[in-house]
């Protein structure tokens, strides 16, 4: 008897083949994975990915050559953003390949068999953290990267579930506390913030970026020793760009300093603090969580309190919850865009990106004053 997976073919006996026309990225919600769920009297089974893994490698037909045996480098990114971030550092030393399409949210992705074969297959994947992408430490890939620990303890700032998690007191509980007692810490305001803590949205600000090039740069060098100079030359050039998108980004935003906005997401935490703009409310707090009505009171109340002046939603997120907010307050209402999730929109570059929801920041914020 087979066991069905979301996304593929039944497992018979050991071998998982997936089928290319059953699978989707389509976007799911999801709380936590449970081993074992009981769905209308049935029961479904929850296989790890690493199980998964071991299968498709026990499948002759499925096995797929490591890239070195045909002399390709893949380095495998989990979004967009990283893509963006690492094409300009690796040039022609290897390709960059996304594994999400756009459309699905890295917070709530549920890998598919044929992403653990992708993992498998690549030279290195580089992924942001537990709190971002964590399903990704599941995949089997010869290499993992995590650039939220790239990023020195000085430069971290604290996620929305530690920074707003009173917002519905005792409606939402953190899911997830640290298992690990020994993590590094860093610094914000006086309070230490660990990588479990720590807002794992990295890549929307230009000089966060900037501050992980270090880190990154030495990674690939230890990846890929013969390429260790044109790497450091890369990320040279690449750190200008970074200082010259950091002051376009400035003066993009030098008339919104002080302004106050809700945001569906946390996305933009470490580019709001540094240009001084004030988050008065995060709508989805936990990853899955939609607010519930008192949560949505709250947020009506605080936007008022805090004389708020707009609300943001973004491209992978339901829109109603910031519809009902935005008729409750007559609060103006702006999509962004922070993990490129827009199928009718594309990047180029990371410069792009980063000015393209720059400017919608600033035209939301630039509203004129409310009574």
């Amino acid at each position: 008897m087979g066991v069905w997976l979301r996304g593929a073919w039944p497992i018979v006996g050991q071998c998982a083949v997936s089928s290319p026309a059953v699978e989707s990225q389509e976007p799911t919600r999801r709380h936590s994975a449970q081993p074992l769920r009981i769905l209308g009297g049935k029961v479904a089974v929850a296989i790890t990915l690493t199980m998964v893994t071991g299968l498709s490698t026990s499948c002759p037909s499925r096995k797929v050559a490591a890239p070195e045996a045909s002399g390709a480098r893949v380095y495998l990114v989990t979004v967009t953003p990283l893509k963006l971030i690492l094409d300009p550092l690796v040039g022609d030393r290897a390709s960059v390949t996304v594994l999400l399409a756009p459309g699905a949210s890295a917070h709530t992705y549920e890998p598919r068999p044929s992403d653990a074969m992708r993992a498998e297959s690549c030279t290195a994947m580089f992924w942001v953290g537990e709190n971002f992408d964590g399903w990704a430490a599941m995949l089997q890939a010869p290499q993992k990267v995590a650039l939220l620990e790239l990023l020195p303890a000085a430069e971290r700032l604290p996620g929305v579930e530690h920074h707003h998690g009173e917002a519905e007191q005792g409606e939402a509980a953190h899911a997830g506390a640290s298992a690990g007692g020994a993590e590094e810490q860093g610094t914000e305001g006086g309070k230490t913030v660990s990588l479990h803590e720590a807002d794992p949205h990295v890549f929307t600000d230009p000089l966060t970026v900037r501050a992980l090039l270090p880190g990154l740069t030495a990674e690939l060098a230890r990846l890929d020793p013969d390429g260790a100079e044109q790497y450091k030359a890369n990320a040279a050039k690449f750190e200008q760009e970074l200082d010259s998108l950091g002051g376009e980004v400035a003066k993009e935003l030098a008339g919104v300093k002080g302004r106050s906005a809700l945001t569906y997401h946390q996305s933009f935490g470490y580019l709001f603090h540094r240009y001084g703009i004030v988050v008065a409310g995060v709508i989805e707090e936990f990853p899955g969580k939609e607010p519930s009505p008192r949560g949505l009171a709250h947020l009506v109340d605080a936007a008022r309190e805090q004389h708020v002046a707009a609300l943001f939603t973004e491209t992978l997120m339901p829109r109603r919850p910031a519809e009902v907010i935005a008729e409750a307050t007559h609060l103006p209402l702006f999509e962004l865009d922070p993990a490129c999730g827009a199928s009718t929109r594309s990047y180029a570059t990371y410069r792009d990106y980063v000015l393209y929801n720059a400017g919608v920041i600033a035209k939301a914020l630039n509203q004129p004053d409310r009574p």
